[in-house]
């Protein structure tokens, strides 16, 4: 088992300003396999974190220039959310829910998207706190879309260990090979849907 996780650097104040709050995210990361990637897709029938044996938990703490880290009771999951600009979201993919009295939640279930990254930020409130060491994949090379632009994405690839890349190795088997081809096929013509 594998654990990462971070503390946070706040922002610094600006000059002007009178001192604020600033909210920091800590988190815990737990793998029981770092090697796996989270393979998801635009209908959000994707793999789900727990499939992949990720746990993903969030305290959300406050301090005041610096001072002591007190814990942020009640932040709404729309406020706690993980984002990558190389990532195409169909829905946001936020907290599962608002923060408890210490301040923690955790993040579950998959991402409706598609794209590859290897790593995933975090926003707290809209500020970024942190990057979490998550390798997501998805048969949509990025435009919400299953389609032929990401089938030659995937061909290009096909059974040429030279042009290994995670990205389309959607069973985690160290080749993209005919199981990564039936995946596929399985999932050519979805796109982002209603929630």
């Amino acid at each position: 088992m594998l654990v990462a996780s971070g503390a946070l650097a706040q922002s610094p104040p600006r000059i002007q300003d009178i001192p604020e709050v600033y909210p920091q995210g800590l988190f815990r990361v737990t793998y029981t396999d770092p090697s796996r990637s989270l393979t998801i897709d635009p209908t959000g029938m994707g793999e789900t974190l727990a499939e992949v044996g990720i746990t993903i938990q969030v305290q959300v703490v406050r301090t005041f220039l610096g001072g002591p880290l007190y814990p942020m009771p009640n932040v709404p999951p729309s406020e706690l959310i993980l984002f990558d600009s190389d990532l195409c979201f169909c829905a946001p993919f936020q907290a599962a829910r608002p923060t408890d009295a210490n301040g923690d939640t955790e993040f579950t279930g998959t991402i409706r998207g598609g794209g590859c990254v290897e790593s995933l930020d975090l926003y707290v409130d809209g500020v970024w706190s942190g990057q979490i060491p998550i390798r997501v994949n998805s048969v949509d090379t990025g435009n919400c879309s299953v389609d032929a632009s990401d089938l030659v994405h995937l061909a290009r690839r096909l059974g040429r260990p030279e042009l290994y890349d995670f990205c389309f190795d959607y069973n985690d088997s160290g080749g993209i090979d005919a199981g990564d081809l039936a995946f596929f096929a399985s999932h050519l013509g979805t796109r982002c849907s209603a929630p």
